[in-house]
């Protein structure tokens, strides 16, 4: 086998998927929105489908997150600091998202019997909004742990002085 190709890890996975939550649950939105206003199912429906199947692809971008994490953190260049906001973040929209696919599937069974409630459409476009924002600032702090072109330079400060004390309180161990 030739030595290019490499087997996809956790971070493969989870950088491959990682923009899913976040652009698939504003389609999701869009979608929904768009079919709540305009009075047409087809579109409402595809909308909660949507955020269904983004929910569900949501799962391995939180489940390798943390291996990811185990095999970046002493990278060079790396941001403790984004990679801590990144996971606790993580943490809390995957709940948001978790419930906005299951409330989009529960509405999608009721359509299909027939038996639409319209509040848990609504409900199901907030909680697709809330997560849409969740996920923005999941990706945002994803994006600082690496990439410190887009840090704010007061905050790369903090980190450089952060990893400073780590520093200092590794050399006080020895």
């Amino acid at each position: 086998m030739h030595s290019y190709i490499k087997i996809m890890d956790p971070v493969h996975i989870h950088l491959l998927l990682n923009h899913v939550p976040i652009l698939g649950s504003l389609f999701a939105f869009v979608l929904m929105l768009y079919g709540v206003f305009s009075k047409n199912s087809t579109v409402l429906n595809t909308g909660l489908v949507t955020m269904s199947i983004v929910a569900l692809l949501t799962v391995p971008v939180y489940l390798t997150g943390e291996e990811a994490e185990d095999i970046v953190e002493n990278l060079p260049g790396i941001s403790e600091f984004y990679l801590e906001e990144h996971e606790e973040l993580a943490e809390v929209a995957i709940w948001f998202i978790s419930a906005a696919g299951i409330l989009s599937l529960i509405s999608l069974i009721l359509i299909k019997f027939k038996s639409p409630v319209k509040a848990l459409n609504y409900l199901s476009i907030i909680l697709t909004a809330v997560s849409f924002i969740f996920m923005v600032f999941v990706g945002n702090h994803g994006g600082k742990i690496r990439h410190s072109e887009i840090l704010d330079s007061s905050l790369q400060q903090v980190d450089s002085q952060s990893d400073e004390d780590e520093d200092d309180d590794a050399d006080e161990d020895e």
